[in-house]
């Protein structure tokens, strides 16, 4: 810049350049765009509106006097140097956000009752909607609903995801229905990693099984896959240009997440026919029916396609699609495991789709749920659960009575 300016006048010149490589997650969010789906035509108007930025601030730069130039820089690094730090002191110690969870995470042991003390089974479906959004919103009628209420699920039509995020609605479903959201995706991966439901279960004998791609109560994933930040130098590259780089390889890449979900259902399958002499909280966390769509309804593996969340008319077929083989998935896993009519089972979405073609935005956080559980219980109280996150604690209520 120094070719093109005098020196005082450089500090503006650098700051446009580095918030549009820092902050690119967030410009691209002003512009309507979704974290995950920033299709490259964006990069293509937005960095030569950069330079064209660059051009017409220079111009007009040059005609201020230097020493106010000289002021405006002093005041601009005094602030900058106050807000880093700040935001450095905040991310490395998390403040007192954690004594507003609520939980019983140092409650002793659960007095269970023995003959209830039976396996519990989570399978999660990544952005898989509740049957009345994909009526309302892509006008398909969910036959799961029907398949899974004759072998006896309750469907709970009405329960919603405490967030619209993947991290941050497990991590309120691990800490009991804990409603405080983490400051950041940074102290979500730490609250997670520290929850409060397995070791409470732990303690009252249950053995966990973390089959999904995040560290859980100490427990460590079984594979990478999650994209969230894990260290605090992850954290402060999210939202970058690197980062994003990254996130639209990721993507793309649908060999990578179809692997990844075969893994996690061959996983499942071998755990779920495995003899175990404690009861066992086992986790599944799926990518089905999140993008990137990988298959067909009839499970041919499909090729990539370059798409914004804003291509409906794609996005609505790869989506029900893979949705349909998602439910293909489950129904097989009930019929090879006979021995599920006697566990607790739960198969639930995280969050409904966030595309912005789906102008209703209730919906994003409406998730599908199901939820089995062997002998009597109180399936009025089920029905009425608000959110998935409290569904632990329901489970906790029943076995204690």
């Amino acid at each position: 810049f120094r070719k093109v300016c005098k020196t005082e006048h450089t500090a503006i010149l650098i700051l446009i350049v580095w918030m549009s490589l820092l902050h690119t997650a967030g410009i691209a969010k002003l512009f309507g765009y979704d974290f995950s789906y920033i299709p490259k035509q964006f990069y293509f108007f937005f960095y030569p509106a950069i330079v064209l930025l660059l051009f017409l601030v220079n111009r007009i730069w040059r005609r201020i006097q230097g020493k106010h130039i000289a002021l405006t820089n002093q005041l601009a690094n005094a602030f900058l140097i106050i807000f880093s730090f700040v935001l450095a002191i905040n991310g490395l110690f998390f403040g007192n956000w954690r004594k507003e969870l609520r939980n019983i995470a140092h409650q002793s042991a659960l007095p269970i009752d023995t003959a209830k003390q039976k396996d519990i089974v989570w399978i999660l479906m990544d952005e898989y909607a509740s049957s009345t959004s994909l009526r309302k919103q892509f006008a398909f009628v969910n036959p799961l609903d029907s398949a899974l209420k004759k072998k006896g699920f309750c469907i709970l039509a009405h329960t919603r995801s405490r967030f619209t995020n993947t991290l941050y609605s497990l991590h309120a479903i691990f800490n009991l229905d804990d409603s405080a959201r983490p400051s950041n995706f940074y102290s979500g991966v730490d609250g997670l990693n520290k929850s409060s439901l397995v070791p409470l279960l732990e303690s009252s004998g249950y053995q966990f099984i973390n089959l999904g791609f995040f560290d859980i109560a100490s427990h460590p994933k079984i594979i990478e896959g999650s994209g969230y930040p894990d260290t605090y130098s992850q954290q402060l590259l999210s939202g970058t240009i690197v980062n994003l780089i990254q996130t639209r390889r990721a993507n793309n890449d649908l060999s990578r997440a179809d692997n990844y979900n075969s893994f996690i259902l061959d996983r499942l399958n071998q755990t779920l026919s495995s003899h175990s002499a404690k009861p066992r909280f086992i986790w599944a966390h799926v990518g089905i029916p999140h993008a990137p769509f990988c298959r067909s309804h009839t499970g041919a593996v499909l090729k990539a396609k370059e798409f914004s969340d804003k291509d409906s008319a794609f996005i609505t077929n790869a989506y029900l699609e893979y949705l349909a083989y998602g439910n293909t998935v489950i129904l097989q896993l009930l019929k090879d495991h006979p021995d599920m009519s006697d566990k607790m089972v739960i198969i639930s979405g995280d969050h409904g789709p966030r595309y912005a073609f789906l102008h209703d935005l209730t919906y994003q956080d409406w998730p599908f749920t199901a939820v089995f559980i062997p002998g009597h219980h109180d399936t009025t109280a089920l029905g009425k659960l608000n959110y998935i996150s409290q569904i632990p604690l329901f489970l906790v209520s029943y076995l204690t009575k």
